[in-house]
């Protein structure tokens, strides 16, 4: 059965709808479970169901099936009827155009938000739009062409204006998503009483030599809030605040410049040898916890800031042996850590003299890996900042930074 499309509801309608039910969706979720999810890789597998795809019309694949008919003489202007209280049967000749397309079939129905009455008839077949018309006659070839050009172009017409507003909403989706996911974040810790951070004490040292500090070093205390995923009651869990992984970053940064610059006083050293500088030079800047040692030595490569049984902060001190050696020491790196706020840094120190050939493989080794997610940020030619998965947990993040120096032979 043929009908009219692009001549129902307003599209608009339709998107405000799609937003609702993307809302409705997430208050429907266990609190526990919502709560144990990163917002953003939520809201991404949320937002895929709600997103619209526009409708494409496939017109390479087109189809004409020309069959003899019979057609009813009233229906043509051309053809003098006498009687038109009933058919008027006679020989004709009737092609069905068929054309594929993708998208989401409910926009054939919906009106864009631009319009101009004009509305093709015809009917839905599986992933077919099929157009009919009827010829007294056979018709000649160039009248089909133009009939199909105009059907097909009358389609375009429609689907372009639709797209418009479609896009719209695609790219709002995602953030819309976000915002609505944390909104009810918030509002389940406000009923709990629950802060989403715990308190961890790491400032700076009063006494603190500044060799190695950067310029406007500040501790802040705040954790954020990384749990298992079921339906056990939430407890925040600790991990870093940005403004701590970030606080780290600057020191690692001013300690490795500062090797950068003497470079020959450190190019002969071990990793073990290099990890203990590092060490050194943070505790001499932060304390935190009972013991004031915030930061641990953990085999011969690894700095740690562990509390209770996890590891919140890992850097990994490695000579750069190619991107398999930095492949491995991803590896290594997430499988000490399981919290989904876990921080981490791998400080790579190059011994090449072609410093440039070697920073041009490490992007593209880290994208390469299997747990990559995104690279969030490039702050400099070498310091590249990524999103990657948990090892056994797709739905959970960590922050996993790299840093190269150049350790002049």
């Amino acid at each position: 059965m043929t009908k009219p499309f692009f001549a129902g509801a307003p599209l608009s309608d339709y998107i405000a709808q799609q937003m609702q039910g993307m809302k409705r969706e997430i208050d429907t979720i266990d609190g526990n479970n919502l709560l144990s999810f990163v917002p953003a890789t939520l809201a991404k597998g949320i937002a895929q169901r709600y997103t619209l795809a526009p409708i494409v019309i496939a017109d390479a694949a087109k189809r004409a099936d020309v069959r003899e008919t019979r057609v009813d003489a009233r229906m043509f202007a051309n053809r003098v009827v006498f009687d038109e209280s009933r058919p008027v049967c006679v020989d004709g000749t009737k092609v069905t155009l068929s054309l594929p397309f993708t998208g989401t079939v409910d926009l054939l129905s919906l009106q864009p938000g631009t319009w101009d009455g004009s509305h093709p008839q015809g009917a839905v077949a599986g992933n077919e739009l099929i157009f009919e018309r009827a010829w007294l006659d056979t018709p000649a070839g160039p009248e089909v062409e133009a009939w199909v050009s105009q059907t097909i172009g009358d389609l375009r017409k429609h689907t372009g204006w639709q797209e418009q507003q479609i896009r719209s909403h695609n790219e709002s989706l995602e953030t819309a998503t976000i915002q609505a996911i944390n909104s009810r974040r918030s509002s389940l810790l406000a009923k709990r009483n629950l802060q989403a951070s715990l308190p961890f004490n790491m400032t700076m040292r009063p006494d603190a030599p500044l060799t190695f500090a950067p310029e406007g070093i500040r501790r802040k205390t705040a954790w954020s809030l990384p749990q298992e995923i079921g339906r056990k009651p939430f407890e925040p869990e600790a991990s870093l605040s940005p403004d701590q992984f970030e606080d780290i970053l600057r020191t690692l940064r001013a300690i490795g410049h500062s090797m950068e610059r003497t470079s020959g006083t450190f190019t002969k050293l071990e990793e073990e040898e290099i990890r203990s500088v590092f060490l050194a030079a943070l505790n001499a800047q932060f304390e935190g916890g009972a013991t004031g040692e915030t930061f641990n030595a953990v085999g011969k490569t690894d700095i740690l800031i562990r509390y209770q049984d996890r590891n919140l902060f890992i850097g990994e001190c490695k000579v750069w042996q190619g991107p398999v050696g930095l492949s491995e020491a991803i590896d290594q790196v997430l499988g000490y850590l399981c919290w989904r706020d876990s921080h981490a840094a791998i400080l790579l120190f190059v011994r090449n003299k072609d410093m440039s050939a070697v920073v041009e493989k490490i992007p593209s080794t880290i994208a390469a890996h299997g747990n990559h997610i995104r690279l969030v940020k490039r702050v400099s030619d070498t310091e590249w900042h990524y999103k990657f998965m948990q090892k056994d947990d797709s739905a959970r993040e960590l922050a996993l930074v790299f840093q190269a120096y150049h350790l002049r032979p």
